[in-house]
C-alpha cells in the first residue's frame, strides 16, 4: 500500500518528525530529551532534515550560523549518524539522490555535485537549498568508530 496512505491511517500528518538513527550513532554524555527538544527549539520553522551531529569537512560551518546551536548545511558537511526528517525532507532527499554519483551523505548536503563531478556555477552558493537542512553545534551525537571501524559495507549481508 501507498505510505501516505498507510500515515493517514496511524494518524500521522505531513509535518511529523521521524528520527533515524544509524546503528553506529553514539549519543553523548548529557543527551537527554529535554535537551534534544531545547536544541530544536532553536531550528527554523523551515527544516526538512535536522541532523544532530556529523563533520565540518571544509571548516566553513560556522559562517552558517542561523540560531542559537543551529547551522545551515552546506558542502562541507557529511554524515548521516542521526537526524530527524519530515515528509517534505523525505521528498527532497529522494528527488536529489537521483541519480546517485557519490554516497548519500554528499548528495543531501553538497548541490554542486549532483550531477557529478564539474567546476562550479557563477551563480551557486555554498550552502544547501534542497533539502532545506540544518545541523546541531555542538552535536549531540557522533559515529561510534572503535566497534565500526567503517561505515561502508564490504560485503553484502555482512
Amino acid at each position: 500500500r501507498d505510505t501516505r496512505a498507510r500515515r493517514r491511517e496511524a494518524g500521522s500528518s505531513p509535518s511529523d518528525a521521524y528520527l533515524v538513527v544509524e546503528d553506529d550513532c553514539q549519543f553523548l554524555p548529557g543527551f537527554s530529551e529535554g535537551l534534544l527538544a531545547s536544541r530544536l527549539s532553536h531550528v527554523p520553522d523551515d527544516w526538512e532534515l535536522v541532523f544532530l551531529g556529523g563533520q565540518d569537512l571544509l571548516h566553513r560551518q560556522h559562517e552558517y550560523q542561523v540560531g542559537e546551536g543551529v547551522r545551515r548545511l552546506y558542502k562541507g558537511f557529511r554524515e548521516t549518524t542521526a537526524y530527524l526528517i519530515n515528509e517534505a525532507g523525505a521528498k527532497a532527499c529522494l528527488e536529489v539522490s537521483v541519480p546517485m554519483h557519490w554516497q548519500i551523505d554528499t548528495h543531501l548536503n553538497d548541490e554542486s555535485l549532483r550531477e557529478g563531478l564539474r567546476p562550479p556555477r557563477p551563480d551557486e552558493t555554498d550552502y544547501t537549498m534542497r533539502p532545506r537542512g540544518y545541523c546541531l553545534w555542538p552535536p549531540l551525537v557522533e559515529q561510534e568508530r572503535k566497534a565500526f571501524k567503517t561505515d561502508v559495507q564490504k560485503v553484502e549481508h555482512d
